[in-house]
């Protein structure tokens, strides 16, 4: 613009929550079928705790583990009171973040 440019701006991309029926997966949740809850930024994580917050006996949410890629997000999680230590991955790549599962997993007795 300085330079007597023309700038045009498009705003493509847009984060929103998930528009989801949350209560097959609260029902899940209750009948502890849910092991751990993989959330890849703290947007995702404040998202389902807003979408599961309000369905009757969603208690449940914050005592699943949860892996998140950064610390940044294992501070959200707790700020959001969650009962126990988010798994924190290596990375937040595909392979970092399968590795963490694969080694929480290990970890569980259950492999």
């Amino acid at each position: 613009r300085e330079r007597g440019a023309l700038v045009t701006y498009c705003e493509n991309y847009q984060r929103s929550p998930p528009n989801i029926d949350a209560k097959p997966l609260n029902v899940s949740g209750q009948s502890q079928e849910v092991d751990i809850i993989l959330v890849t930024s703290s947007d995702g994580l404040v998202s389902l705790v807003n979408i599961l917050d309000p369905l009757p006996e969603s208690g449940w949410l914050r005592t699943v583990p949860l892996v998140v890629p950064s610390v940044r997000v294992a501070e959200c999680a707790q700020r959001l009171e969650w009962r126990v230590n988010p798994v924190i991955a290596d990375g937040a790549g595909d392979h970092e973040i399968l590795a963490t599962l694969i080694r929480w997993r290990k970890e569980q007795g259950t492999a």
